[in-house]
């Protein structure tokens, strides 16, 4: 009963972990949902109980030896603790309740895997070669489904959609990609070389859409890889396609599927391929993904490097390091040589003030004081989100990996050294590190099941379904919210009339005319030569707006003064549909209802 009453509370605080703010007490919200925890405890007592019936030699291992059960009960205890001593407590109670779950139900998985699972396992059979590929399409569904929705309902934004969607555009049109979102030549940004590889895209479907179908399949298809992968060291399909499950939902990949469409997105779909080539020793497919991962953005050159020590670090090493090799060489040559090309005052990215303005500075204060580069990882404490998600997704089987540290640590140190704030958690940031993270947890719930093989053999496939059980949570239900995948609408989606009405405006739009649109419109107008957001002073010959969308990066009351000032300077609304409305430099307004309100 101690053991039930401790996961019940475990499992209350998981299940309100998204309603948790800094302006509201733990205990308060735990006292006004006090049925809750015995309705918990009544449950779990009955789970317990039936394990117990069912497995009772198991069972008794934990409830009837006094180390295991004083063990378990201690670290449940701790886990209990961890809301109320720091804000980040879903890495810690969402991992411990998914393992804890996946122990306490086996039995009862087990059975009815024993019922059904040799006819499964013989379907499956029949379709083995068909599985992973299978599974990479429903991944690709789900993921162009919810992102492009997102786009449909003008969720996404100029940046980064609208920027990558008119350089990839101009690119199909055989023309320098000067980006005027950004105001300058995209590879002055990063060097993406993936925008000329999907060029020829433009010519079937010219939409921003198309980029995020393309993203879609090249993350989906990272899918392939896992599964093989996954059941080559865990010895199962259905541990496989568990991970490709742990893959698709990882709230890393996810968060960056969601945004728009990145290139560092689509690299670490690639990063699997990287691994399963190698170990199927496959040298020119090896090279070839490898090839693909450095073309696709100048920080992946270095995951692919780190991925390579890490692959270094076993029986096979000529081939790994003398990669690793080339991809320094070819990181220097675009640091030192092709962004000078596009950019003389170099690469705009690379801003580690408290670390230094150089690599040479870098690495000596990482020398001088490890203490401080250690400490600056976690500091402030809005990294820790972003540092711990790659981890508590994987239930830390990760760490069972140490190899990995070498692939990883290229991304952790990207991210959480940067001055840029917006890298630290979400969008297309933490992508890399979900994956590589989900490789070295694979790696690691191997290992753990060959140590689980002589004395509990079926904790190794417990350790599967409690990774599965923690991606869930940890991207569904933790302190920071659900997934955007787990939503099938977002707050900030326009209505259908909405919808309609900014679709009416913006088709009126000639294409080869100069805009400039709010940040939701933006996407939906990009394919022209000139497009920029709403700064001030505007001067493009078109302006589209929307009173309902936001204003990013600016106020909601941004619009309104904007409209007001446009007027002013010989503007004219010659078009108005609910709250859109398009403006031209000379023309005669219209009527406009939605400009008549405060």
């Amino acid at each position: 009963m101690v053991l039930a009453l401790f996961a019940a509370a475990l499992s209350e605080l998981v299940i309100e972990a998204p309603s948790f703010s800094h302006d509201r007490r733990f205990l308060e919200l735990l006292r006004a949902h006090g049925w809750l925890l015995w309705a918990l405890w009544a449950a779990w007592a009955g789970v317990l109980a039936l394990r117990r019936r069912l497995d009772p030699s198991t069972t008794a291992v934990v409830l009837e030896s006094r180390l295991v059960y004083g063990l378990t009960v201690a670290a449940l205890g701790v886990t209990l603790a961890a809301p109320f001593t720091n804000a980040y407590f879903s890495h810690v109670t969402h991992p411990c309740l998914g393992l804890f779950i996946a122990w306490s139900v086996w039995p009862v998985v087990a059975r009815l895997w024993g019922r059904g699972g040799a006819r499964l396992v013989a379907i499956a059979g029949r379709g083995a070669d068909l599985a992973p590929w299978l599974l990479a399409l429903c991944c690709a569904l789900v993921i162009f489904l919810q992102s492009y929705r997102r786009y449909w309902w003008f969720g996404a934004g100029g940046k980064d959609l609208g920027l990558f969607h008119q350089s990839v555009w101009l690119l199909s049109r055989f023309e320098a990609p000067h980006n005027t979102v950004m105001g300058l030549h995209a590879f002055a940004d990063h060097l993406e070389f993936i925008d000329v590889l999907l060029a020829p895209v433009m010519w079937i479907w010219a939409d921003a859409g198309a980029l995020l179908l393309c993203q879609a399949l090249i993350v989906a298809a990272g899918a392939v890889p896992i599964f093989l992968l996954g059941r080559r060291h865990l010895g199962s399909g259905i541990a496989a396609a568990a991970m490709v499950a742990v893959y698709l939902i990882g709230i890393d990949l996810q968060q960056a599927y969601m945004f728009d469409f990145n290139p560092t997105t689509c690299g670490a779909g690639l990063l699997p391929w990287v691994v399963w080539a190698f170990e199927r020793e496959r040298p020119i497919l090896f090279a070839l993904f490898l090839v693909l991962v450095a073309l696709t953005k100048e920080n992946l050159v270095l995951y692919g490097l780190g991925l390579c020590l890490t692959l270094a670090c076993g029986v096979r090493r000529r081939l790994p390091l003398a990669a690793a090799a080339l991809l320094a060489g070819f990181f220097v040559l675009e640091m030192k040589v092709i962004f000078p090309l596009f950019a003389p005052e170099g690469f705009r990215h690379l801003r580690f003030e408290a670390m230094g303005g150089s690599a040479t500075e870098i690495l000596w204060s990482a020398v001088k004081s490890p203490a401080a580069a250690f400490a600056l990882l976690w500091t402030p404490g809005n990294k820790i989100n972003g540092l711990l998600s790659p981890f508590s997704t994987m239930a830390f089987a990760a760490l069972l990996a140490p190899r990995y540290a070498f692939a990883l640590a290229p991304v952790i140190l990207e991210r959480f050294w940067s001055s840029h704030a917006n890298r630290w958690w979400g969008f297309h940031y933490g992508a890399g590190a979900g994956v590589l993270a989900l490789l070295a947890g694979i790696e690691g719930l191997a290992r753990f099941r060959r140590f689980a093989a002589g004395r509990a053999a079926y904790l190794g496939d417990v350790a599967v379904l409690g990774v599965l059980l923690a991606a869930v949570l940890v991207s569904s239900a933790a302190r920071f919210g659900p997934g955007p995948v787990w939503l099938w609408r977002q707050s900030y989606f326009t209505t259908a009339a909405d919808r309609v009405d900014a679709q009416t405006v913006l088709a009126l739009i000639p294409p080869e005319a100069e805009v400039a649109a709010q940040n939701h419109l933006l996407p939906h107008l990009s394919g022209r030569r000139h497009i920029v957001e709403i700064h001030r002073p505007v001067t493009a010959e078109y302006v589209a707006l929307d009173l309902r969308q936001d204003a990013w990066p600016y106020g909601a009351d941004y619009v309104r003064p904007l409209v007001r000032d446009l007027r002013q300077q010989g503007y004219g609304v010659i078009a108005c549909r609910g709250d859109a409305l398009l403006l031209q430099r000379g023309a005669a307004s219209v009527d406009c209802p939605a400009l008549a309100g405060p």
